[in-house]
């Protein structure tokens, strides 16, 4: 019953399965955890493959492509026994050893040199007085369920299992604690999976930044890349701080929406106290549910003319002292708008005239149609 299977389908599905199966075996041997015979063995398989599958020959001979890919079947065959081959020593592993390990990536530059940028996509955030939960696969090759234990060596690392058995594929939960932690720290820590029948060890390590437990978003940060060109330099990171503004007219008021954010794991007290009368934040204080957000609105109202320009303070204080920070905001009193006096004169609408109607009416005021002053004061307006 259902939809028949289709040539394309088949052939994704098998192109899915073989890259499963080289995956496994370039995470095994990059771990070098198989004897050295085995390791060959893999190694000299995947380079076959590799050559096989991935290689056009120049000029498109049609009996060199033959001989490269014809025999993908055998060739498909060698890729599984040599996955077994490997699972059946491996028995349990893990899907992978680093969690939020930041990667160096190189840029060559038209210039011949090399610009080194450090790739914080897979860096890890955990939040002081909060948490934030991971998934560690643990993968059983074998055809029984298989046993293993779980460690951490550090106690801001807490696992939901300690031990266990593994059938197949299972997702080990870790939970990664700030509770003990302070802004603007890195820490690294290692978990420790044991394989119970071999006695195989796999650490795997978690790199993490501990980030503020409680945020007022006022300002923001803005990251971009540059990517170089014809007699450009190299790829390059430029970033920049938009600070917050408030511009008010004198007599008048302004406001802004502004996010607060809970990043803890609790519900927590939180203030905002100004520096200055004139400048206000509502709500000014309230209790925060754990992992959630509310908008403040900041409003402006100062008491001078203007032009002028103030710097104040907002103070933030929350979970119970453990945040108590300072965000300066900008404000720009500008004085009453005023319209420019109308010059004296006649005024004459420049699309209800074609240009010798023009010239007559400049004459008529007294002006001069060759040199193109008037005695009379005239200017002209457009209705458009």
């Amino acid at each position: 019953t259902g939809v028949d299977s289709g040539a394309r389908n088949e052939a994704m599905l098998e192109g899915i399965q073989e890259a499963e199966a080289r995956i496994f075996m370039e995470q095994t041997l990059a771990r070098g955890i198989l004897p050295e015979a085995l390791a060959q063995r893999t190694q000299r398989v995947l380079d076959d493959h590799y050559r096989r599958t991935l290689h056009i020959g120049a000029g498109g001979v049609d009996y060199v492509t033959m001989d490269d890919h014809g025999d993908w079947q055998a060739r498909s065959r060698r890729l599984y026994s040599a996955a077994a081959a490997v699972a059946g020593h491996i028995g349990l592993d893990v899907d992978r050893t680093v969690f939020g390990q930041a990667r160096q990536r190189t840029f060559h530059g038209r210039e011949g040199g090399r610009v080194l940028e450090k790739v914080t996509g897979n860096t890890l955030t955990l939040p002081a007085l909060g948490q934030r939960r991971l998934t560690l696969r643990l993968r059983n090759w074998s055809d029984k369920p298989r046993a293993f234990k779980a460690a951490a060596a550090e106690p801001w690392i807490a696992l939901e299992k300690t031990s266990g058995e593994v059938t197949g594929q299972q997702g080990l939960g870790i939970i990664l604690d700030g509770k003990t932690l302070k802004a603007g720290q890195q820490v690294a820590g290692t978990l420790t999976i044991t394989d119970v029948a071999t006695g195989t060890r796999y650490p795997v390590k978690i790199h993490a930044t501990v980030t503020k437990p409680f945020e007022l978003r006022l300002s923001h940060t803005v990251r971009y890349r540059t990517g170089g060109g014809s007699g450009a330099r190299g790829p390059h990171e430029v970033k920049f701080t938009v600070y917050p503004v408030l511009n008010v007219q004198a007599g008048g008021k302004a406001s802004r929406e502004f996010l607060l954010v809970n990043h803890t794991a609790a519900r927590q007290d939180w203030k905002i106290d100004s520096a200055e009368a004139w400048l206000t934040v509502q709500p000014g204080s309230g209790r925060l549910d754990a992992d959630s957000s509310l908008t403040v609105k900041v409003t402006a109202k100062p008491t001078e003319s203007g032009p002028s320009v103030r710097q104040t303070a907002l103070r933030l204080t929350a979970a119970g002292g453990a945040v108590d920070e300072s965000h300066q905001i900008t404000t720009y009193v500008t004085p009453p708008y005023r319209r420019p006096a109308v010059p004296a004169g006649q005024a004459v609408y420049l699309n209800d005239l074609d240009q010798k109607t023009m010239v007559v009416s400049h004459v008529e005021l007294g002006g001069d149609p060759v040199r193109g002053k008037g005695k009379v004061p005239c200017y002209h307006r457009s209705r458009s």
